[in-house]
């Protein structure tokens, strides 16, 4: 058995080949001694059905065994397909050549995990850029001139002369679409890039966000957050958490119909983690990746991501009619100083 371990893999299909031919050439040679003297033509028949059924069955057993490993590449494949990316094909095969194989597959694997990560840090920094510039143009130049422009209607409606209503009103309908325009591309810079979360931190930035959102809405908002838990966080970190609770508030405001929302924020030794939860209608994650792939999904898939990307993870339990509860953990840069500090409020 061990001399067969160090075969290969060719090698062993023309052992297991080779035991089968002899395996049937020493049973048909012996039936054919015992049934020479049978006259009786069916039990002839029989017995040869019965060594070809045999001989198919002994190497199926055979050939099965020997390429065991094999479907264990394959297992692996159909796991990686599935959507778990960071499984690897598990080391140990007596076969050096399929050992070879497994580690060159894995090898292949952190070759494109790696690619991907540093692609997508790429653009999410570049998406980042982007929302601060896209923002402080809005502001510099944007509100300024809607701002000119309302302040311009305001002064011409105290030079009209007192008998020109319909002008006034005219002027008065042209100013409150310009100031709603204004408080619209105000709304539309805030989600941009909230100055808040740059100025006041995470915690006031996500109560902002969901008041704005949420409560604006009639959605009742019980939070759970510890300001204590973003000291010393990193500003990469921070920005994360905020773009998937921003999200993950989204997808409730547009799909949940829910009527009550928890959100909870909280360090657990060298962890941060944010927590949100509704009570809405809920969802198959897997039947949405399939029947939504460019829509809701990519939202869940772009929280994954940001959170892999800083080495932790989001995890979305939900069902139909039950809700949905969304869990981001990621560790802290450096391990920071909280090593075994819970900092979680009751219920977080």
């Amino acid at each position: 058995m061990k001399l067969l371990n160090r075969l290969n893999l060719f090698h062993k299909v023309v052992v297991a080949n080779a035991f089968i031919i002899a395996i049937g050439a020493i049973g048909g040679t012996w039936l054919t001694r015992r049934l020479a003297q049978q006259s009786d033509a069916k039990l002839v028949v029989f017995f040869v059905l019965l060594g070809v059924a045999a001989s198919i069955v002994v190497n199926f057993l055979v050939v099965h065994l020997v390429f065991r490993p094999l479907f264990r590449l394959e297992q692996t494949m159909q796991v990686i397909q599935s959507g778990e990316v960071n499984a690897r094909v598990p080391l140990g095969f007596d076969d050096p050549q399929l050992e070879g194989l497994a580690r060159a597959f894995n090898s292949m694997l952190e070759a494109i995990e790696a690619a991907r990560k540093g692609f997508s840090a790429r653009v999410l920094e570049a998406q980042e850029e982007e929302r601060k510039r896209i923002a402080r143009e809005l502001h510099d130049e944007t509100s300024q001139a809607l701002t000119t422009v309302v302040i311009n209607l305001e002064l011409l409606e105290r030079l009209l002369p007192p008998d020109s209503g319909r002008i006034k009103e005219r002027l008065a309908a042209v100013r409150d679409l310009v100031l709603m325009t204004l408080e619209e591309t105000r709304r539309l810079i805030h989600d941009l890039r909230p100055t808040i979360l740059d100025d006041l931190g995470l915690v006031p930035a996500i109560r902002w966000y969901a008041k704005s959102k949420l409560e604006s809405e009639g959605i009742k908002v019980a939070y759970q957050m510890a300001e204590e838990c973003c000291e010393k966080v990193s500003p990469e970190i921070r920005t994360a958490l905020f773009r998937i609770a921003q999200e993950a508030m989204t997808n409730i405001l547009r799909h949940a119909r829910a009527k009550n929302v928890r959100i909870g924020l909280c360090r657990e030794g060298k962890e941060v983690r944010l927590c949100l939860e509704d009570d809405g209608l809920g969802f198959d994650e897997g039947e949405l990746a399939r029947s939504d792939p460019r829509g809701r999904g990519m939202g869940l898939f772009g929280m994954k991501e940001r959170a892999s990307l800083l080495g932790g993870e989001v995890k979305i339990q939900s069902n139909p009619g039950c809700g949905t509860r969304v869990l981001v953990r990621i560790p802290l840069a450096g391990g920071a100083d909280s090593a075994g500090k819970d900092t979680c409020p009751a219920g977080g």
